[in-house]
């Protein structure tokens, strides 16, 4: 996977020298940016369970610096970071956690070409809970990203976009944990025109595969989706889109190969609304992901966002979320599992680069096929310092 990624950003750029104009300007520019915070918190139960439940004072650090270097045409983003988390009792959940973003991207006259690369060293405890809601396996976690993308305008109202990813995940645990290496691939084909200065559609053809070598496991997704973009106002406007898809898959238990095919939908629509009180987003969605079980995860969602102004220097958000989550296959480890979160923050930036964050989180979770339905509730202070030279 590695020499993989050295070798596709390493002659991408020639391959595109074709259909990008060199670049000619020798007035570039440049900016660093340390990130910095410190968190302290409070969560009654940790590990979001009934098996272990406990509660724990923690203290988190992150740093970082960010890197940008820029033209007109061109545009480098390097941006290395660590997360150290120590909490008081359980020192089992004590973690280093390593992350790397690189992005380049270069245009022409019609053209945008992007790529990005990322790499992530932690932990299931800190990376698991999206897709799987197993926060009390520890194990050590490596991530490799790679995103290519290509946009070409074909008209005074149309472009195309296409892009290409791979992501490679390996676990430092035994398959009995339930975690399992994977790597998943996704291609994405889209042609977008503006039908007028309120509304643009875009018809999209997209393909993923999930490929889980430990546990002979291959799932394939692909099809077609229809989306729309329509500004009903200044303050108002609405996103939606809708689509099927295809999903097969092989598994071999050591006795057969079993192939199952499970087809289905994937829809969104997100309302938005930006005045002087605020931004509010209101969002219903159905979607497809990559998970840490070797196979691929459908999630129904509803979430609101809420944030506005109370002052000069002082912002306030508020956001509530709900999803029902099943794997498209049924394998050794369960993950179906109902998930609700409410979040609020206060936020004050005391000076142009220093700013302090009191938030306040509920969460609650129920898997479908084990009696572990539970609750917990976090209380967290942050100081944190954003500057630019």
């Amino acid at each position: 996977m590695k020499q993989y990624i050295v070798r596709l950003i390493k002659y991408t750029p020639l391959v595109l020298t074709f259909f990008l104009p060199p670049t000619t300007s020798q007035s570039a520019e440049s900016s660093i940016t340390s990130i910095t915070s410190i968190t302290t918190e409070y969560n009654d139960n940790i590990r979001l369970t009934t098996v272990s439940q406990e509660s724990d004072f923690a203290v988190k650090a992150n740093a970082g610096v960010r890197v940008d270097i820029y033209d007109e045409k061109n545009n480098l983003y390097f941006y290395p970071r660590i997360r150290a988390s120590r909490y008081s009792r359980d020192h089992f959940l004590d973690s280093n956690d390593y992350l790397i973003d690189l992005s380049y991207s270069q245009s022409g006259k019609k053209m945008l070409w992007r790529t990005d690369a990322g790499y992530v060293k932690d932990t299931a405890l800190t990376s698991e809970f999206k897709n799987s809601g197993l926060v009390h396996v520890r194990a050590d976690r490596t991530k490799w990203d790679l995103k290519q993308a290509l946009n070409i305008q074909v008209g005074p109202r149309s472009r195309l976009k296409f892009d290409f990813g791979i992501t490679d995940v390996g676990y430092d645990a035994e398959i009995s944990s339930g975690l399992v290496d994977y790597r998943f691939i996704s291609a994405n084909g889209e042609f977008r025109i503006n039908m007028d200065e309120l509304n643009n559609m875009g018809f999209r053809l997209y393909a993923s595969k999930v490929k889980a070598a430990e546990i002979s496991n291959k799932i394939s997704n692909y099809g077609l989706q229809i989306s729309h973009q329509m500004k009903i106002s200044q303050l108002l406007s609405i996103n939606s889109a809708l689509g099927f898809r295809i999903s097969t898959s092989e598994f071999n238990n050591q006795i057969a190969t079993e192939s199952n095919n499970k087809n289905g939908y994937v829809a969104s629509v997100t309302i938005s609304r930006n005045d002087e009180y605020g931004d509010q987003a209101l969002s219903v969605k159905r979607s497809v992901d990559p998970s840490s079980i070797g196979t691929l995860v459908q999630r129904d969602s509803l979430s609101a966002d809420y944030t506005t102004e109370i002052g000069p220097e002082l912002s306030t958000s508020f956001g509530i979320s709900y999803s029902r989550q099943q794997a498209l296959q049924t394998l050794s480890t369960s993950i179906d599992r109902k998930y609700g979160q409410f979040t609020g923050r206060l936020s004050w930036r005391f000076s142009p680069t220093w700013y302090l964050w009191a938030i306040y989180r509920f969460q609650i979770q129920k898997f479908d096929e084990a009696s572990d339905s539970a609750t917990s509730n976090l209380l967290g202070l942050t100081i944190g310092y954003n500057g630019t030279w």
